[in-house]
Parts: structure tokens; sequence; C-alpha cells
């Protein structure tokens, strides 16, 4: 998971197995309050955005290769393709 795209200011995966991968992203917004953002990882896309629509997410709507949901609370995320499979690879940079 990552990019070499000059907006991403670094990835962190697990080395003890956890599916969870963590990418940070430069935001250019000076004014507001601090937020998140996460992008949930599927195998099975369509399934997973069911399931949380199941769950109370509200559905936003497809990106390029996303799908933007919205939890209870106001917070969006996305379901992406990214694999949720475990890594042995951990990268702070």
């Amino acid at each position: 998971m990552g990019s070499d795209a000059p907006e991403f200011a670094g990835k962190w995966h697990d080395d003890e197995g956890s599916p969870l991968q963590l990418l940070f992203q430069r935001l250019d917004e000076r004014d507001g309050p601090v937020r998140m953002h996460l992008d949930h990882g599927s195998d099975d896309v369509d399934a997973e955005i069911a399931r949380l629509l199941r769950l109370g997410a509200t559905d936003v709507g497809p990106g390029r290769a996303w799908h933007v949901l919205q939890d209870p609370t106001g917070s969006r995320f996305c379901v992406t393709g990214n694999s949720p499979e475990p890594t042995t690879r951990r990268d702070l940079d």
C-alpha cells in the first residue's frame, strides 16, 4: 500500500500480522479541526459496501478507485480494493 506522490507523508504496516495499514497524507487545510479519513480495504468491495450499509453507513458515492461512505457520526471513509491481508513490511518515513 502506498504512493510516491508528494502529498503522502508516510505509511505504516504492522509486523505482527495485523491487517491494519495506515497511510499518512498531508493536507493543505490551515483552518478547521484536525481530522482523519480512513480507507477500508476489502477483497470484495461490493459485499463490504453492502455490509457497512446494513450496519448504518450512508452511501455517498463512488470515487476513482474507491467508494465513499459516511458513518452515523458524519465522518466519511472509503472502501477500496486494497487487500486487507497482513503484510510483513513496516515502513515509517
